[in-house]
């Protein structure tokens, strides 16, 4: 199974301001555009949510198998 990194600008929670911040082996990731809301999944039940509404590039890359998400 392939992992994703990524790499996030973005607000994890009151007064948790994130730049530049890299996850890697991301088991899954979502985007909710309705909440402006990025969660990422590490296996299993863990998981990590991020405010994103700030956020003016959205980036995909695929290299050998393996994503690489940028969000600033």
């Amino acid at each position: 199974m392939s992992t994703s990194s990524l790499t996030v600008t973005g607000t994890a929670g009151p007064g948790l301001v994130l730049t530049a911040q890299v996850f890697t082996d991301v088991s899954k990731w979502s985007i909710d555009s309705a909440q402006n809301l990025l969660t990422m999944f590490f296996g299993g039940e863990t998981f990590k949510t991020i405010d994103i509404s700030d956020a003016t590039t959205f980036t995909v890359t695929i290299s050998g198998g393996n994503y690489t998400v940028v969000i600033s």
